[in-house]
């Protein structure tokens, strides 16, 4: 059984504004690190990413301050920069009482002021959900049992990733990480704290690859069918920049030619194995199963389930998951090369059998 983490009274604030934000539609996520230079500066309090009509993607930053004497001033003009700096679409304060002198700088700052006081915190957002807090310790614990940071180090990074490099870098990020927890969860003992773990890890890393991906399918939308295929398998072998990556490949190659013996020969052997590799990687899995469920919003669809299934305090068996999200599971599976029977088995083997999808988990552990 998962002891329940005290948390405070900014915590609650912060699970009760991404479950608002969930409820209007959004893919949200608390405690996003944000990195520069491969250092922590802060975090992002909640991160939203909108799925719009069409082709439209939107992200969302939201500063929470749930004090008595918050310094909201102060909060406006962090938000602002970090907006900014990480070239978000929109952002939110969250604070109570706010004055109107408050709101008409939030205005001009283009950002826009949510008053605690209209919004309901739901408790069972803390109650019947995992908090970051939460899932954070079951990680750290985890981690320390085997006198390792490999699990933190997987989730952080992916979580990172969502918000300095968004798109087919974080997708790539969050498929490694999907790949280390599903070889946990091979790894483990069926229906272990430890396998369940690890499916959580598993569950988190698929919805961030997946949003990711829904990104990437929504940039390259108004393209030729073969034209938008090879953009989405280019990605996932070679980031969201795989011009410029392709580039300083053929650049360290020259590198290589020009000043190492018999460098002709060797710049030509690196290059086969490097084209080699690349294209053993099974990207036109991903690419195919990511194109059709982009074009549908169920890759989005996906992901909402997913990150559900990851923090439900009942962990939901793979089966009682959506079509959507076993798809995307599937293709990852796929992607890896994973013996699909064996790891849906570990994964049933860690969840609460009888319901038929996350959403009716969710609605059941709320009554």
């Amino acid at each position: 059984m998962i002891k329940t983490v005290a948390t405070d009274k900014g915590g609650r604030a912060e699970e009760g504004l991404a479950a608002h934000f969930r409820n209007m539609g959004f893919f949200a996520l608390r405690g996003l690190p944000f990195r520069h230079d491969e250092e922590d500066i802060t975090d992002v309090d909640v991160w939203l990413y909108e799925r719009g009509a069409g082709a439209e993607r939107r992200r969302f930053i939201v500063d929470s301050k749930n004090k008595a004497r918050p310094k909201l001033v102060e909060r406006l003009f962090w938000t602002y920069g970090a907006r900014d700096a990480l070239g978000i679409d929109g952002a939110y304060v969250a604070s109570a009482g706010i004055r109107e002198a408050t709101r008409r700088l939030a205005r001009r700052l283009r950002i826009t002021v949510v008053d605690l006081q209209t919004v309901v915190i739901d408790e069972s957002t803390v109650t019947h959900r995992l908090t970051r807090e939460e899932l954070g310790k079951l990680i750290g614990e985890a981690d320390r049992n085997r006198d390792s940071k490999k699990w933190r180090t997987h989730l952080h990074d992916t979580l990172a990733a969502l918000l300095t490099t968004f798109g087919g870098s974080s997708a790539n990020v969050a498929l490694r990480s999907a790949g280390y927890f599903a070889d946990q969860v091979l790894t483990a003992a069926p229906g272990s704290p430890t396998c369940q773990l690890a499916a959580r890890g598993f569950y988190l890393s698929v919805a961030a690859a997946a949003i990711g991906l829904d990104y990437v399918v929504a940039q390259a939308a108004y393209q030729s069918a073969d034209r938008l295929q090879l953009e989405v398998e280019d990605t996932v072998r070679y980031g969201s920049d795989h011009a410029e990556t392709k580039r300083r490949l053929d650049l360290a190659l020259q590198v290589v030619r020009q000043y190492l013996p018999n460098g002709a020969a060797q710049a030509n052997q690196l290059r086969e194995k490097i084209a080699s590799d690349t294209e053993d990687f099974q990207a036109d899995v991903i690419a195919e199963v990511a194109l059709k469920m982009g074009r549908t919003g169920s890759l989005f669809d996906a992901a909402q389930d997913l990150e559900m299934a990851a923090h439900l305090r009942r962990l939901p068996a793979y089966s009682s998951l959506s079509t959507e999200a076993r798809s995307i599971c599937g293709a990852v599976m796929d992607f890896f090369e994973l013996d699909r029977a064996q790891l849906a088995e570990m994964l049933d083997s860690s969840g609460s059998r009888g319901s038929t999808s996350v959403a009716h988990a969710a609605q059941t552990e709320e009554g």
